[in-house]
């Protein structure tokens, strides 16, 4: 078989994702026990989001309050897989959210969600939004424990953009023990950002 520059093209795209796909929005591996490293703990949370095309990358800007630990969090991204997948020509009218479990082991102490920002581009034409301003959903990580802190779930109507945090135990943890079997109910605490 003659390796044309189109197939190379398309093997290195599918070599790509295939790399790429096995990425998420946790720092920790389905054996962790909350008893491996002394002074961690879980920030448990789900980011969604409603109105928006699939193609669109979505992220959610985290940091220490007393610590310097800075990341972005997915919650739509290409390249990192989702639990609950989005319809590929999403419409602010649907009511179906799509996004992802974020795991994510932090040092004891205090953190915030302070903004957002996302993007996508379609090989024409390429579009970038960020928060106009900062705002804080804060929380705590206890050693020890995992903190659920709820959804962060971003909405779009029109051309405005709203983060809302929503209770969905109900749905959350239970996949979030059947990827994580050795963390335990009595090791997770329920504290919903206001």
């Amino acid at each position: 078989m003659k390796n044309t520059p189109r197939s190379g093209f398309t093997y290195f795209f599918l070599i790509l994702f295939l790399f790429l796909g096995g990425c998420s929005a946790s720092n920790i591996d389905s054996n962790y026990s909350l008893n491996d490293k002394e002074g961690s703990g879980i920030l448990l949370a789900s980011m969604t989001q409603a109105g928006l095309p699939s193609a669109f990358n979505m992220f959610v800007h985290l940091r220490g309050v007393d610590n310097t630990y800075s990341n972005e969090v997915p919650v739509t991204d290409l390249f990192v897989s989702v639990d609950w997948p989005c319809p590929f020509l999403a419409t602010s009218t649907e009511a179906q959210s799509c996004g992802r479990l974020a795991v994510i082991e932090l040092q004891q102490g205090e953190y915030e969600f302070y903004s957002w920002s996302g993007s996508s581009n379609d090989g024409k034409t390429s579009t970038t939004v960020t928060a106009r301003k900062e705002f804080s959903k804060r929380f705590n990580i206890e050693a020890g424990k995992v903190t659920y802190v709820g959804d962060v779930h971003f909405s779009v109507i029109g051309n405005r953009f709203a983060l809302n945090v929503i209770d969905k135990r109900d749905r959350d943890l239970p996949l979030f023990y059947s990827k994580y079997p050795k963390i335990t109910a009595e090791e997770t605490q329920i504290r919903i950002i206001k």
